[in-house]
């Protein structure tokens, strides 16, 4: 059983043409992008960010739980 053509394996159809391929393993998405130049400047906007996001979502659980 050792045909040219790929196993359809359930999808419907065939595979896009011309999609892009995806990232590199040792790559983080941010770097991937190409626009991280201002995070890779000032790296605590990015740490500020994920506190303030933390925070809200706190608030939010603490407001669904009482």
């Amino acid at each position: 059983m050792a045909s040219e053509e790929p196993i359809n394996q359930g999808a419907p159809g065939s595979a896009p043409s011309g999609s892009a391929a995806p990232p590199s393993a040792g790559e983080s998405p941010l770097s991937a992008q190409g626009g991280g130049e201002f995070v890779d400047d000032h790296p605590e906007v990015l740490v500020g960010a994920a506190f303030a996001g933390g925070f809200v979502l706190a608030q939010i659980l603490k407001r669904l739980g009482a």
